[in-house]
């Protein structure tokens, strides 16, 4: 029997997990408490924990701070370079697949757009010599 150091109940060893750095082998916090804490604090902290976890992801795939993508955003007038029309909340990061280089900001619908033409240019004239050919001469 262990007694939880949150809670201050005495409970078999069952309903506590491993740790074998403690001298018991248990953690000195019981399960029921430590989930307890832990959805506590990530109900809490959520905002932060995206932003981190974001920030993270921005700096290991690209080798790019928040702030320079704001920066690149700002540079678009806060727009897509393909359609020209406003990116409200949410933006993809265009980039070489071979190289990682960012290109640019997109909206979804771009982005999507590139990538099914798997960024090939010919792929992309073709698909405009298409609908030319074809009589739409849309906006």
């Amino acid at each position: 029997m262990k007694v939880c150091s949150k809670c201050n109940i005495e409970k078999p060893f069952s309903e506590f997990n491993k740790d074998k750095t403690k001298q018991d082998g248990f953690r000195t916090i019981c399960k029921k408490c430590r989930v307890a804490s832990s959805a506590s604090y990530y109900s809490e902290n959520t905002g932060t924990i995206r932003q981190k976890v974001k920030e993270y992801w921005l700096r290991s795939r690209y080798g790019m701070e928040m702030k320079d993508l704001e920066a690149l955003l700002a540079s678009q007038g806060y727009c897509c370079p393909i359609c020209k029309e406003k990116i409200k909340n949410s933006y993809h990061i265009d980039h070489n697949h071979d190289t990682g280089e960012v290109r640019g900001l997109l909206c979804g619908c771009c982005n999507r757009g590139l990538g099914i033409f798997k960024d090939s240019p010919s792929r992309i004239q073709n698909a405009f010599q298409y609908l030319i050919d074809r009589g739409y001469y849309g906006p």
